[in-house]
């Protein structure tokens, strides 16, 4: 059942702005492109369809990238951006999203 405002592993969300910029910084190519597409939708949330479609990347692609980006640090790194499980979701769907301070901090 969906919860309005509801998140998936919240805890490791990063809100500090400088810790923002410096994962930005250190991640791919790709993962930044998506970074960049979520940052300009803040606040509002995005499913990773509507990621991969502002990209021009075949479905399933994001999923991937955040895959690779994520095991290379680890199952307890931060991420600059929220998710929300499809479970969790009114559209059935993963969702990401930046809240106003992750997003300031990479303006």
């Amino acid at each position: 059942m969906y919860r309005v405002g509801a998140e998936g592993w919240a805890e490791f969300v990063e809100t500090n702005p400088q810790l923002v910029r410096e994962q930005y910084a250190s991640a791919p190519v790709n993962m930044q492109a998506a970074l960049d597409v979520v940052r300009r939708a803040s606040p509002s949330r995005l499913t990773y369809e509507e990621v991969e479609l502002e990209l021009g990347w075949p479905r399933g692609r994001l999923r991937s990238v955040i895959g690779g980006w994520r095991s290379r640090h680890g199952a307890n790194y931060t991420r600059p951006y929220h998710i929300c499980p499809p479970n969790l979701s009114p559209r059935d769907d993963w969702e990401m999203w930046m809240d106003a301070q992750q997003a300031q901090a990479l303006a």
